[in-house]
């Protein structure tokens, strides 16, 4: 195998095959990658509080899985989680409503319904179950307004609609050792590997606001549509996973680290292939929505395969040109499957359709600040 160091030498020139064979360069290429993203999220697990941390998980989970399939580990038995949570279902989980829209809006009455079950038995008395005093919904926004989570969101991403912090909190905890041992694990396997990781420094602050809903009493943006109150929790859970992205993850990581652009960019596709369930949907500012959604110049499927997986195959060809393979964050993927478009320009598209797309939800959900208080962890 060859060392990182003999890489970082080519990192300002082109990869010469006299030098360094292709496929290893490319692999210790992917063990550095692999090592910053992990170093990342240690730095990250360290840094971001709840509920921030919460909208983490399957961003931990897809790097623990990726990671542990492209090092062929397998586990054994004392190293498996004890938690009823699995770590590649919270992983696929990334790809939010791109599937059938019956199926996601099944997902969605299902976690909506428990979490209505739950909080009615959090009130004193049974009676009261039908006043609909309770609250089943928590909506998280940040110092500037952009909607950036909620709970029934966690609940989805967790795979357990009855899910509560309260009452769960042993099986998150097991479940957080877990994917700590594992990105530990990962760490010191890769010792030789040393990420130069781009951190904010800072301290934090938690400024986050939260207001508390009852889906069923003026929460329904849509009360002409079928499934109006869930098309509105589907809008919701695309804007909180694109905001979370968009606004929130860039105060923690610099814009050149290779994680965040992986991050950002499997969160624009698949916020964009979700969207296009709205075609037959009646909805304000649709024209607007659709003509985003159409614009796809920045998808494409090798690039899509190298950010979701480790390695720069995709389906056994390379994506990397001979031509374009160099020593930057991504060793010229960007390059061969983008042709003309630098990293640096790729990722300032990539920036405003993320943007972009938060923009056209917001204004499609209409959510007012009003009521919104300091929330406190």
């Amino acid at each position: 195998m060859v060392l990182w160091g003999e890489i970082c030498t080519l990192s300002k020139r082109k990869w010469r095959s006299s030098i360094i064979k292709k496929d290893d360069f490319l692999k210790a290429g992917s063990l550095f990658l692999i090592k910053n993203d992990v170093e990342t999220l240690k730095q990250l697990g360290i840094h971001m509080q709840s509920p921030a941390s919460l909208m983490l998980l399957p961003y931990i989970c897809l790097c623990c899985n990726e990671a542990l399939n492209f090092l062929e580990y397998n586990l054994t038995p004392d190293q498996l989680s004890r938690s009823s949570i699995n770590h590649t279902q919270v992983r696929n989980k990334l790809k939010l409503f791109s599937d059938r829209y019956g199926k996601s809006i099944k997902q969605i009455k299902l976690a909506d319904s428990q979490q209505d079950k739950e909080f009615k038995k959090k009130l004193r008395f049974r009676w009261m179950h039908s006043w609909d005093v309770h609250y089943n919904l928590g909506v998280f926004c940040n110092a500037e307004g952009h909607t950036v989570g909620n709970t029934q969101l966690v609940s989805f991403l967790l795979q357990n609609p009855s899910f509560t912090i309260e009452e769960n909190s042993q099986g998150i905890y097991e479940f957080a050792v877990f994917l700590g041992s594992v990105l530990q694990m990962i760490s010191q396997d890769l010792i030789s590997f040393e990420a130069d990781l781009q951190m904010n420094e800072n301290e934090i602050s938690m400024d986050w606001l939260y207001r508390d809903y009852n889906t069923d009493k003026n929460f329904n943006r849509f009360p002409d549509v079928q499934d109006g109150k869930e098309l509105t929790l589907f809008l919701l859970h695309l804007l909180s996973t694109v905001n979370f992205v968009g606004y929130e993850l860039p105060k923690y990581i610099d814009s050149k680290n290779p994680w965040l652009l992986r991050i950002k960019y499997i969160t624009a596709y698949y916020v964009n292939e979700s969207l296009k369930h709205l075609v037959k949907m009646e909805v304000p500012y649709k024209s607007s929505l659709l003509e985003e959604v159409e614009n796809r110049a920045l998808f494409n499927s090798s690039f899509r395969s190298c950010m979701i997986h480790y390695g720069f195959y995709n389906k056994g060809v390379c994506a990397v040109k001979d031509e374009h393979l160099q020593g930057n964050p991504f060793f010229g993927l960007i390059e061969s499957c983008f042709e003309g478009i630098s990293p640096e320009d790729y990722q300032q598209s990539l920036d405003k359709k993320i943007l972009r797309l938060s923009k056209n939800i917001e204004n499609i959900l209409a959510l007012s600040m009003h009521r919104f208080r300091p929330f406190s962890s």
